[in-house]
Order: structure tokens, then sequence, then C-alpha cells
């Protein structure tokens, strides 16, 4: 099923991600990673420009499912008040 593909393929992502990001300190965050730019890039801002672009695709994603059912719930998801 594809639903159960993408699961996993997430879950395998996630998994990889926090193994990479885990063992970075503060000095890793600051290592200059694009020098094309000024100021020049850190790695901690490069993290940050990553993450604000994947929550606008999710933001994306989420407007497009809202279009495409409505206020229809999926099974199994309670309203929170």
């Amino acid at each position: 099923m594809l639903r159960r593909s993408n699961l996993a393929a997430v879950t395998d992502a996630e998994t990889l991600l926090y193994q990479w990001i885990d063992p970075l300190t503060a000095a890793d965050l600051d290592r200059i990673v694009d020098e094309r730019w000024d100021p020049a890039v850190s790695l901690g801002s490069r993290l940050v420009s990553i993450l604000n672009d994947d929550m606008q695709h999710l933001g994306q994603a989420a407007y497009l499912r809202g279009l495409l059912i409505g206020d229809r719930k999926p099974a199994g998801v309670q309203q929170v008040s």
C-alpha cells in the first residue's frame, strides 16, 4: 500500500536525520558551509533555512488536502477543543 511505504520512508528518513544531527556541537553549527553569500552561511543557518522550507511545503500540502477533502476528518482523527 502506498501510504505504508510512504510512512516507512519518512520513519527511515527521520531516524537517519537524528543520527546525523544528534552528535553536532555548537562548533559544528558555527562552521561555514557556503562562502558565496555575504555574510557567509553557517551550518546552523542552513539547517534553519531547510527547516523553514520544509514547513512551507507542509503548509502547502495541508492547504491542498483541505481543498480536496474539506472539513472531513480522516478515520481515527479526533477534533481537539
